[in-house]
């Protein structure tokens, strides 16, 4: 299990100094493996305790399993030289594929509902699908739309009750069945609010109780569990560009209102 999903695992745990810190490890791991844990503490702007009960929080013993899990990754990666095509013809092959098929849906009853609703809601269930959430409510200010991004389960649990049927929330998962969510969004079907599930092409319950699905494609690299999620935020743009387009279309009188 590496730190992406150890990081997943644990995101409902964790406060927000701590995962400021834990996404600069992921995103600089090439300083991470060959540095102290005083040197990085430093860079993350906390004390050297405060960084190693966060390492501790999400799975490892300390700052020295997580820099032996890096450095064992990177002679993973290391050990790939020679196929940087196929992992990049599959990424693209998974952008092309993702493009393609949200274009082969018609969007217009959804980006209606959004334009109508009350109020929009967004919640991802880890790591890339919450920064997939907060894009969404970055990209919709431009629309004129302002979305309430919940940060944790227990936010978007607390909120529940209070939701309505004039208001619309998007639901970000990779496999579109973890149960926590599942269930909070059978509440929702049951109380008629409209949602727009975003999870990984394919069956999933997710998909199957949300009024509205976008679909992603994310194949698997060099370990089973290790996936790319370009293609969620190449959706996102596109979602949220095309219903941008939509919303001047309608001003300028080239859709019919109604």
């Amino acid at each position: 299990m590496d730190l992406e999903q150890k990081v997943n695992q644990s995101f409902q745990q964790l406060n927000s100094d701590e995962i400021q810190c834990l996404n600069f490890i992921i995103e600089h791991k090439d300083i991470v493996s060959n540095s102290t844990l005083n040197e990085i503490s430093k860079l993350c702007h906390v004390s050297a305790s405060f960084l190693f009960r966060t390492i501790k929080k999400v799975g490892y013993s300390g700052f020295s399993e997580l820099k032996y899990e890096i450095k064992k990754e990177e002679n993973t990666l290391k050990g790939m030289t020679g196929q940087p095509e196929n992992l990049n013809y599959q990424m693209q092959e998974d952008v092309d594929k993702t493009i393609k098929y949200f274009n082969t849906v018609h969007h217009t009853e959804m980006f209606r509902s959004i334009m109508e609703a009350s109020r929009i809601f967004s919640y991802g269930t880890g790591w890339e699908q919450k920064m997939a959430a907060e894009k969404i409510t970055r990209n919709f200010i431009y629309s004129g739309k302002f979305v309430t991004n919940f940060p944790a389960l227990e936010e978007l649990s607390v909120a529940e009750k209070a939701l309505n049927e004039k208001d619309i929330v998007f639901l970000i998962s990779l496999s579109g069945n973890n149960e926590r969510i599942v269930n909070i969004a059978k509440d929702f079907k049951r109380r008629n609010i409209k949602m727009v599930s975003i999870t990984q092409f394919g069956t999933n319950k997710l998909a199957g109780i949300s009024t509205y699905n976008l679909y992603y494609y994310a194949s698997e690299f060099h370990k089973p569990w290790h996936r790319s999620i370009v293609s969620l935020y190449i959706l996102v743009e596109l979602f949220s560009l095309h219903y941008k387009l939509f919303t001047e279309q309608l001003e300028n009188g080239g859709l019919q209102n109604g």
